[in-house]
């Protein structure tokens, strides 16, 4: 879970208080209704957050199959230290850009469909 996330769910994300942006503060009922918005609005970017966190984990476990059933074999993978390359195809699929990563592996099967001249 990211540092911003448990802020938030701790309720000590850092922010600016009204006085401090020179905004006049609201009363009565304009003080409820902005109050209610700023829930929603809190409620959202939480959902977002976690959301984001949840991409983030499940692009983790994809490039992990990608990378250990990718065609090369388990000879040339490297993966210490949470590190996931290849040595014989020379990816790396946990920085690499996945556009990069399609390529490449889109011209292997290519270059495995062809039989040697």
């Amino acid at each position: 879970m990211s540092e911003e996330l448990k802020q938030v769910e701790a309720g000590t994300l850092p922010t600016v208080a009204a006085e401090e942006r020179g905004a006049a503060r609201p009363h009565g009922e304009e003080m409820t209704a902005a109050l209610a918005e700023i829930q929603l609005e809190s409620v959202g970017f939480l959902e977002s957050l976690m959301e984001l966190e949840s991409l983030r984990e499940e692009s983790a476990w994809l490039r992990q199959q990608v990378w250990l059933t990718h065609g090369c074999g388990i000879t040339g993978l490297y993966g210490d230290d949470g590190e996931m390359q290849c040595g014989r195809c020379l990816i790396d699929f946990k920085r690499g850009h996945w556009e990069d990563i399609k390529k490449r592996l889109d011209q292997m099967g290519r270059d495995r469909m062809v039989p040697p001249a």
